[in-house]
Order: C-alpha cells, then sequence, then structure tokens
C-alpha cells in the first residue's frame, strides 16, 4: 500500500511573488506546468511502505566494517598464495619471481611466514633470514618456493623465487636424454649450428 504524504502549499512572499512574474504568471493557477508539477510532488511525496526483508542467511549480519569469516580485505596482495604481509609493497613481479620492500622489522616478517608455509629449516643471519625449500599452506600443486629476506640500510627486502623443477621426461632413450641435454654421449658439446 502507498502512503503519500504532502507538503503545505507554498506560502505566498516576494520570491514567489517575484518568480511568478517571470514566469509570467499572477497566481500558481496560469502557470502552464502545475499539473506536472502537482504530479511530481505526489510522487516525490510517496513510497512504496515497508520493503520485504530478504531470508535469513545461515551467517549472522555483521556490521559493515567486520569481515565474513574467510572473508579477505578488498586489495589485498597476493603472492604466489601467500598475502602481502602489512607495511610491505610489491615492487616487482613476474611468473617465477616476485620482490617486495618494505620497512617491517625482519623478525616480525620470519613470524609471519613461519605461520603461512612448511619448511624443514630456515637460515638465520644478522641481516638475513632464508627459508631454502619451502611449500605454501593449502596449496595443491605442490610448487617449492624460497623466500630470501634481507635488511638494507633499515628497510627490509624479500624476495620469493618458485623452485619448482619440470618434472622428468619419461621413456626417452639414452641417446635422446643427450641430445636434450645438447651433449655426445661422449660429454662434449654438439654442433652449435645443429642444435639451434
Amino acid at each position: 500500500m502507498m502512503r503519500c504524504r504532502f507538503a503545505a502549499p507554498p506560502q505566498r512572499g516576494p520570491r514567489l511573488e517575484a518568480t511568478l512574474a517571470r514566469a509570467g504568471a499572477s497566481d500558481l493557477g496560469n502557470v502552464r506546468f502545475a499539473p506536472y508539477a502537482l504530479a511530481v510532488a505526489m510522487l516525490i511525496g510517496c513510497d512504496s511502505g515497508p520493503t520485504a526483508r530478504p531470508a535469513a542467511t545461515s551467517q549472522p549480519e555483521l556490521p559493515p566494517d567486520r569481515l565474513q569469516p574467510g572473508e579477505k580485505l578488498p586489495g589485498v596482495e597476493t603472492t604466489f598464495g601467500i598475502e602481502v604481509p602489512r607495511g610491505m609493497e610489491v615492487t616487482a613481479r613476474f611468473p617465477d619471481v616476485v620482490q617486495l620492500r618494505g620497512r617491517v622489522p625482519l623478525p616480525d616478517l620470519v613470524k609471519y611466514y613461519k605461520q603461512h608455509v612448511k619448511v624443514a629449516a630456515i637460515e638465520l643471519g644478522n641481516n638475513q633470514a632464508v627459508f631454502p625449500a619451502l611449500y605454501v599452506n593449502g596449496d595443491q600443486t605442490k610448487r617449492v618456493y624460497r623466500i630470501v629476506i634481507t635488511d638494507q640500510d633499515g628497510r627490509r627486502s624479500i624476495r620469493m623465487t618458485d623452485e619448482t623443477k619440470p618434472p622428468a621426461v619419461r621413456g626417452l632413450t639414452e641417446a635422446e636424454r643427450w641430445q636434450r641435454a645438447g651433449l655426445q654421449p661422449d660429454g662434449t658439446q654438439q654442433d652449435r649450428l645443429k642444435v639451434y
């Protein structure tokens, strides 16, 4: 059901009289667009009543400044499946290498990456930390990465490299393996003109 709220008719005053005089009308009844203005005023003042509420969802409604469980912040970058730590920014991105820079303390970065990767050992030094062969948590492809975090003049630099080796080709003869390596069976290099 539609409910309409009508405003009180405009009070005649010096402004209204000046507007009517410029329009060439002496009162509101002579204005040619009055029927249209009345229709627009009626539509503006009407509403359709209470709106239908959406069906209840399985998750409780959270205020707009809260994230749903598992939801990520908008605009958060990832590098090889790991979110970029706050305070760090991506300075270079290639298919197999990502470079980050920022002012986050080295121990905090080591702790952050320990939570997001599986690694057998971490090599710690005065100004750097190396994660030599690691797997990203939740990565189904089981790719192998290397992370090097260095401290240079108060700024931290992170270099994350994809070191996954291509799968071995099976079913090759010994001569075909030597040929793919660019060598002859005696270990000498093949004729360069024939290789390329």
